[in-house]
């Protein structure tokens, strides 16, 4: 066997320097060697290629073997060729009175030899983490542990990469870009044909091209939701690799988006490495500056003026020789000076313009909009409305000052604690200025948040530009989506009217726009005197208009005193015919219907074993599950069969059996092998009391059937079965 370099000598030179030291309390030593051992494996070697003769060993010894070879160590010379029935103790004893450093090469040698690498990694790692080490095993490789990469921070990243880069692999190709970020060999397929992820890829994406084109997204063997932060960054350094990616506007526009998001939780993008006078992107954790953040002309950078922290924006060297640009800058300052009156606009402090100094000082805010949304997914309602008030007052006074913003979005928006300031105007239009930054080939607004009329440049741009933005902003502060997402929500009649396409069927003012918000807010407040389905029921009785997002917080945040009377009987009332549809549309467009199906499997669960009415079960399972299948969510069908079927097969309710036997025999679940596989695992896993017919197999998908008919068979002879 090569002896590949093990973390020790990799790292020879800062470890003879002191750079690097491996502090391995004993504690972790033992919890790391009892992990291993747990995982040991037999092995077969054949140490001569000339000789028939096998030695029978394991992973164990041999990685004691290869620490032995690299180490000269002749203690373990003399335990790997000592008596076999007690190798394995004396090298567990000896790891433990060794040093950290010959751990963790013991550690590398017993992954690569594993066969099961990633149930290795796992192990190692959650004890790492639960013991306080720094040290991270990642691709069979020691390095110190990375600062985490926050769920919310990957969705917001991966959305980006769905929005702008369609060809994420770009000249990479999909399987090799894959390959760089696992071992596509030793990962499952998800297709019974085939032995691993790498057959699975070519028969879904070069034989038949039936997985979207995003798949690597959402595959739960690549992971990139709940991956190793190096195979995230590794997956954003490929992504954004000027050698890969042939149009630059994309990776232009990757680039800053995923920046800004890495920015919030502690990483940056570093462009130092340049080849070939080409910019290329590493993501390093730490910032190398006070800098805060950076757009086409300025930088922002904290820093301490007569004691107090300030922002302070300086307009970048090489825009200094651009009229243009200079101009901006000092329209900028000069916007801040008009509306410095208002309590709602981030405040300046200083000014120096001189020379080729061209930079401003403004009070400090702890975050971005953007940011602070991000960081507090659980605002209540009742603050998000604070914050969409604060927004809409303060655009009220901002057009009452005769200045048109023209760049809203939530990045532009700060936050003082609880407070919401409006800054960056560098491309407001002053109406009592109105020369300067009006060129056409000038661009307005930013993606998502920009009025169609500003296609036609920036000139076009009036105070119903500004309330489109403002709409944006509005549903992504009460929604947590983004502005590409269509607007739902107890809100959606403002939002789409801020947002028409058309600017004479927007509201035609901001004031105009908060006097209709707080008006349908009072109508919300009241109508939330509903606060039960039961209630909601009665109204449906005269009104057949139903508000879902009402729904849907009725039914998640339901604490019904009886189970039956007050949540499942007034919810199979209320689902029924259109409005089934209507809920399981708005479910699935929201990400809802997971939701939904889970409340519901609590739901059922507190049902009480008597005196409920249980001739109502088949209303209720049909209430779940076929809202779950026209919600068309995979997941939430999942859900549905994992709460069902032991309602149908063991506690034998036949109304909930036959129809999910009839699901079954549709095109929809033959197709599905993430779901085949699912429900087999619950056949196994829930006795089967009830009768299914010879018929019924028949028409289930040959996986299905055979693990059914076995399940039956088995429980027959156990004598607990009913017969087939």
């Amino acid at each position: 066997m090569a002896i590949a370099r093990p973390f020790s000598l990799r790292n020879k030179p800062a470890i003879n320097s002191g750079q690097i030291s491996v502090d391995m309390p004993l504690q972790l030593r033992k919890r790391l060697i009892v992990a291993l051992l747990n995982l040991d494996q037999g092995l077969s070697i054949q140490r001569d290629p000339n000789d028939n003769w096998t030695t029978n060993t394991s992973i164990i010894i041999e990685s004691a073997r290869e620490l032995w070879t690299v180490h000269a160590d002749d203690a373990l010379e003399e335990i790997v060729n000592g008596p076999y029935d007690v190798r394995t103790v004396r090298i567990r004893k000896h790891l433990a009175e060794g040093n950290g450093y010959q751990l963790l090469d013991f550690i590398e040698f017993f992954y690569r030899l594993h066969d099961s690498k990633q149930i290795v990694t796992d192990q190692v790692n959650a004890t790492m983490e639960e013991e306080g080490s720094r040290w991270h095993l990642f691709d069979g490789l020691f390095d110190e542990s990375l600062a985490p990469i926050p769920r919310a921070i990957r969705e917001v990243i991966m959305d980006s990469v769905r929005r702008f880069s369609p060809d994420w692999a770009g000249t990479l190709g999909e399987e090799a870009f894959t390959a760089r970020l696992v071992n596509m060999t030793e990962l499952p397929s998800n297709d019974d044909r085939y032995p691993n992820f790498a057959g699975d890829f070519h028969q879904h994406r070069i034989n038949n091209i039936d997985w979207s084109e995003d798949w690597i997204l959402d595959d739960k063997r690549v992971n990139l939701i709940g991956c190793d932060e190096r195979r995230f960054i590794k997956f954003i350094e490929l992504l954004i690799n000027p050698d890969l990616q042939s149009d630059p506007q994309i990776l232009a526009t990757l680039a800053d988006r995923i920046g800004r998001s890495l920015n919030r939780c502690g990483y940056r993008l570093d462009r130092s490495n340049v080849r070939v006078g080409i910019s290329r992107f590493s993501v390093v954790h730490g910032s190398s500056s006070d800098q805060l953040g950076e757009g086409g002309f300025g930088v922002v950078r904290r820093a301490v003026l007569d004691g107090k922290t300030v922002a302070v924006k300086t307009l970048k060297h090489e825009r200094r020789d651009e009229r243009d640009a200079v101009e901006r800058f000092k329209h900028e300052i000069d916007c801040l000076k008009r509306l410095a009156h208002l309590p709602n606009v981030i405040k300046l402090v200083s000014e120096s313009i001189a020379g080729d100094v061209y930079c401003y000082a403004m009070e400090w805010a702890d975050c971005s909009l953007e940011d602070y949304l991000l960081r507090s997914p659980n605002l209540s309602n009742n603050q998000r409305m604070e914050l969409v008030d604060q927004m809409l007052l303060a655009f009220v006074a901002i057009h009452e000052a005769q200045v048109v913003h023209r760049d809203i979005c939530p990045r532009n928006i700060l936050m003082q604690g609880n407070s919401l300031k409006v800054g960056d105007f560098g491309l407001a239009l002053d109406r009592e200025n109105v020369h300067g930054l009006t060129r056409t080939s000038m661009r307005a607004g930013k993606d998502g948040y920009a009025a169609p009329e500003l296609n036609d440049g920036i000139h076009k741009a009036d105070e119903r530009s500004d309330i489109f933005a403002v709409g944006k902003v509005m549903h992504q502060i009460l929604t947590g989506r983004d502005p590409f997402a269509e607007s739902f929500g107890l809100y959606a009649p403002i939002i789409r009217q801020a947002t028409d396409p058309s600017s004479s069927r927007r509201y035609q003012t901001v004031r105009e726009m908060l006097e209709a918000t707080r008006k349908h807010h009072a109508i919300l407040t009241e109508q939330h005197a509903i606060t039960t389905l039961s209630e909601l029921q009665e109204q449906l009785a005269t009104s057949q208009e139903i508000d879902l997002a009402l729904l849907h917080h009725l039914i998640v945040n339901a604490q019904p005193d009886s189970t039956y009377d007050d949540f499942w009987d007034p919810l199979t009332g209320i689902l029924v015919g259109i409005r089934r549809a209507q809920y399981a549309s708005w479910a699935a467009t929201n990400r809802r219907i997971e939701e939904y199906v889970h409340k519901c499997s609590e739901m059922y669960k507190r049902l009480p074993r008597v005196g409920w009415p249980f001739n109502a079960v088949g209303a209720m399972a049909e209430t779940v599950f076929n809202t779950a299948v026209l919600s068309e969510s995979g997941e939430g069908i999942l859900l549905a069969f994992t709460l069902l079927w032991p309602v149908g097969f063991t506690q034998d309710q036949w109304a909930v059996r036959d129809m999910l036997l009839d699901y079954m025999t549709k095109k929809a679940f033959h197709g599905n092998e993430t779901l085949i596989g699912h429900v087999i695992s619950i056949i196994v896993s829930h006795p089967i009391a009830t009768v299914v017919q010879t018929s019924d197999l028949r028409q289930l998908p040959q996986k299905v059937a055979a693990t059914l008919r076995r399940k039956i068979d088995q429980e027959k002879t156990d004598g607990s079965a009913a017969p087939a």
